[in-house]
């Protein structure tokens, strides 16, 4: 008997399009994220705990997981391992489920990342 597993699907914010951020740039992703949360492109690549950057780091690799791509190629587009990218995934989504303000604010983060894209 064959088990079946279930096909994880994302959870989107009501009114965002997962087909135009699958077309938006890695850079803009990146630097749309980085404006967002107040922080520099560079802080990424530091090793710290602070929240701020590690907020950022797994909203990046959020939005980095909804495009078209393997899980090894999102953590590596910032210097992480393919775990940790699949790891953010959940976290941002078991948030976003929990917390109506968290919700809130990644479905505005990815408003300004389609518009940005659509300029």
């Amino acid at each position: 008997m064959k088990l079946r597993r279930k096909r994880r699907t994302t959870i989107l914010p009501r009114g965002v399009s997962r087909v135009a951020l699958r077309k938006v740039p890695t850079d803009t992703i990146i630097e749309t994220v980085c404006y967002y949360m107040g922080i520099h492109k560079e802080d990424l690549s530091i090793e710290t705990r602070l929240q701020k950057i590690v907020e950022s780091r797994q909203l990046i690799l959020y939005f980095m997981s909804l495009k078209p791509i393997s899980w090894r190629a999102v953590g590596e587009s910032i210097g992480m391992d393919h775990a940790t990218a699949y790891y953010s995934r959940t976290l941002i989504e078991n948030r976003m489920a929990t917390y109506r303000s968290y919700y809130h604010r990644v479905y505005d983060l990815s408003r300004i990342i389609e518009k940005t894209t659509a300029l």
